[in-house]
């Protein structure tokens, strides 16, 4: 990889690389992303490090995301490599420490450079999947000018699009707090298409028709 020049393949090649490391050999996976010259390969090669060790060393992952600096450089706005790369690992760690991982994204802010809304929604995404009562009473619990509406969307869309149990009232209640009058009644659109495949008498009570 060293003798390489600079290209989309070898950044590729070397976001795998370390990925594969970090299954056999932790300590030297961390040792190659860091030490990587270019700042956007190394949050990448980080950030799949911990993707890598999200299910079956979550707390192990959690840690090395809180002790790197995580910067959107204009090499990661260019590649790719740098920020997409953090919010896959944060919203795969948020499957399986959620709070923890919830916790993480909130202390970021906005402070990285402007990834911090991205990292919160990502780690929102990820705890919906596992424990959606849980992350609706985090986000319920916000006062109503400080929830993300992107996390409020991603809750819509898991309450009214989940197959495995949909709560369409509950979604609906969500949708109406959406401040953005184009969001606002998309998602209300969308829940109520979908509420009345399931049930027409009901989503036309549930939003008084």
């Amino acid at each position: 990889l060293d003798a390489m020049p600079p290209s989309q393949t070898k950044n590729k090649l070397t976001v795998e690389h370390a990925g594969r490391l970090a299954l056999t050999d932790r300590a030297a996976a961390v040792a190659f992303a860091k030490g990587q010259t270019n700042p956007a390969m190394r949050q990448a090669a980080m950030a799949t490090i911990v993707t890598t060790l999200a299910a079956d060393q979550p707390h192990e992952a959690l840690t090395l995301l809180k002790g790197d600096t995580w910067t959107n450089t204009d090499v990661a706005n260019r590649t790719g490599t740098g920020s997409a790369n953090l919010q896959s690992a944060v919203l795969k760690l948020a499957l399986h420490l959620p709070e923890e991982t919830m916790q993480y994204a909130e202390s970021i802010g906005n402070a990285a450079d402007g990834i911090g809304n991205s990292v919160r929604q990502a780690a929102f995404h990820g705890w919906i999947e596992t424990d959606v009562t849980n992350a609706s009473a985090w986000l319920a619990a916000k006062p109503a000018a400080e929830r993300d509406e992107q996390c409020v969307a991603s809750l819509v869309s898991h309450l009214s699009d989940n197959d495995s149990g949909q709560d369409f009232a509950a979604a609906a209640a969500w949708a109406v707090t959406l401040t953005k009058k184009t969001e606002h009644n998309w998602h209300l659109d969308q829940v109520f298409k979908r509420w009345h495949r399931h049930d027409p008498e009901g989503a036309r009570a549930g939003l008084g028709m």
